[in-house]
This record gives C-alpha cells, sequence and structure tokens, in this order.
C-alpha cells in the first residue's frame, strides 16, 4: 500500500534577538512572521514597522515620553528606495508610495505629499505608535496609538 504523500514544510528559525530583546536580524519573506491584517496594512506595518529601517534618511532621534511609555522619536524622510509594507497604507503616506499604487490615469493629491515625518516607536515594543506629517498639504496628520500594556521580551 502506498503511503500518502504530505508535503515537507520547514520551521522557520527564531529571529536572532539584540540585547535590548529587540529582533536583531530579520529574515526574508520565505519566513513570514506578520501579524494578522486588521482593516488595512496600516496596523501590520505598524505593529512591525520594518519599513522604515531603509529608504529613509533619517534627520534627528530622540528620547521621548509616548501616553507615559518610553519611545524613541525620529524625523525621517522618504527616498526614492522607500519600500512601504503595502503603498496604498503606508505608515509615510509620500508620494513614492503613492506612485508605486497609484495607476498613471489616476490623480495624484491635490497639493502633493508631505517630505518630512515626525516617527515614535514605542522603546519596548518597537511599535510604531505615531507619525504625523510636518509638511505638505496634510500637515500634522498621521495616527497616535496608546499602549495600555505590554509584557516585557527582554531575553
Amino acid at each position: 500500500m502506498r503511503q500518502p504523500l504530505t508535503p515537507s514544510v520547514p520551521s522557520a528559525p527564531e529571529p536572532r534577538f539584540a540585547d535590548d530583546g529587540l529582533v536583531a536580524e530579520r529574515f526574508g519573506d520565505e519566513y513570514d512572521h506578520d501579524v494578522p491584517m486588521y482593516v488595512n496594512y496600516h496596523w501590520v506595518a505598524m505593529l512591525d514597522p520594518r519599513e522604515l529601517a531603509d529608504g529613509t534618511v533619517i534627520e534627528s532621534v530622540r528620547e521621548v515620553t509616548h501616553h507615559g511609555r518610553p519611545a524613541w522619536e525620529a524625523v525621517l524622510r522618504p527616498t526614492a528606495d522607500y519600500d512601504p509594507r503595502c503603498s496604498c497604507c503606508p505608515l509615510l503616506d509620500c508620494a513614492v508610495a503613492a506612485e508605486e499604487y497609484l495607476r498613471p490615469d489616476e490623480p495624484r493629491r491635490e497639493g502633493g505629499y508631505a517630505t518630512r515625518f515626525e516617527v515614535r516607536l514605542d522603546s519596548v515594543t518597537g511599535i510604531c505608535v505615531s507619525t504625523r506629517e510636518l509638511d505638505g498639504p496634510r500637515r500634522g496628520d498621521g495616527h497616535d496609538v496608546r499602549i495600555e500594556a505590554a509584557h516585557d521580551q527582554a531575553r
């Protein structure tokens, strides 16, 4: 009797963590560690803001408090290499992201897009808790999230 074939699925390796408990080295798209999507990919990007790691120029960084929690605040400027998780709902709503998802015949945002953003990451979880457009026609727009509690993942 022949045995049925069962697919072999490689198990994903554990990521390498830095001394602060945050992920120090990511794996490629071969292993998908994304959180489930809620409403759109903006939430996925917010919970795992890897799109901010490359394709941005960091103008400044400082330690701040965000709704009573320690956070890092940076002013970022997206470059032509900015590659959001999903271009229709990026963390940085900029022209680079819009050009990726809009068809050539679709209208662009009237007045253009922001070129500089204030971004805050919770320093314990790494979650992007805040973005704010610093220029452009929607200056001040962005998101703001309050973390009520978090389990300390430091290893």
